[in-house]
């Protein structure tokens, strides 16, 4: 597609333009789709670790079981993982809105050329 737009540029073509634009639409269109994809997951994956955290906040009160405590071991260890890929998971929908707005600014230069 690099090479589409530097042709393009380069010849000052309306089609290859509105054909950019058209490739744009749909590369646009899949990259929404995986962030609220992504989103509805963090959202998931977070009402999880809400509960998980009321979970361990409950055992915690059972004090002096080599029970009780294993399974909070368990848990906050799960709980740390969770979250971290909660995280990375925002970071990757904060990556991919930042590519689809280059995506737009380089459309609306092109649209001033």
């Amino acid at each position: 597609m690099a090479q589409l737009t530097k042709l393009a540029i380069a010849t000052n073509s309306i089609v290859l333009k509105e054909m950019l634009q058209g490739l744009f639409e749909i590369d646009n269109a899949r990259d929404f789709k995986f962030i609220r994809e992504t989103h509805t997951m963090v959202i998931e994956l977070t009402t999880r670790c809400k509960k998980r955290g009321e979970q361990i906040a409950e055992l915690e009160f059972l004090v002096g079981s080599n029970v009780s405590s294993d399974y909070v071991q368990l848990f906050r260890e799960l709980q740390d993982a969770k979250l971290e890929k909660a995280w990375t998971m925002m970071k990757l929908i904060s990556e991919t809105h930042l590519k689809v707005l280059k995506k737009i600014s380089f459309i609306v230069q092109m649209r001033k050329k």
